[in-house]
């Protein structure tokens, strides 16, 4: 599978967006990838394409604003390709303090995290780990057809 050891981002090299129009969205802020254009969505590509691979990220969706704004939904995209569209086709790995379907840790859509969530209800502690701009490492590692994701507090 590889490894490559953890860096910090230093600059946009490397990376491609959406369309021209979302390029403005993105910039590096002391060594983070950042983008604060909430609530418009737009994506960010590696320009290497990957197979087999771990990946492994920090992430704030920092969030200490009105839970009905719904700002701080992010996530991860995986074996994807970009549409030109507002969304990639492929699977997101979920960061969202809100969407108790599609909660953080999940993959949106086909596989809901458990981390959060209990008998379709947040867990206590929920609120306490994802919100109030706390970071969270998530990792994911992907060998042929098997998707699997972990998330740390």
């Amino acid at each position: 599978m590889g490894g490559n050891s953890c860096s910090m981002v230093k600059t946009l090299e490397g990376w491609e967006f959406d369309t021209e129009q979302f390029k403005g969205d993105w910039y590096v802020d002391e060594g983070i990838l950042v983008s604060d254009e909430a609530p418009r969505s737009s994506h960010l590509f590696t320009k290497k394409k990957y197979k087999n691979f771990e990946l492994s990220w920090d992430v704030c969706a920092y969030d200490v604003a009105v839970p009905k704004q719904r700002f701080g939904n992010s996530g991860v995209f995986v074996r994807c390709i970009k549409t030109g569209g507002s969304f990639p086709s492929g699977y997101e790995v979920q960061v969202d303090p809100y969407d108790i379907k599609n909660p953080t840790g999940g993959i949106y859509g086909k596989a809901p995290g458990t981390l959060l969530v209990e008998d379709g209800k947040w867990k206590p502690e929920a609120f306490l780990q994802v919100h109030e701009g706390k970071w969270i490492n998530q990792r994911v590692r992907i060998v042929d057809d098997h998707i699997m994701i972990w998330d740390q507090r």
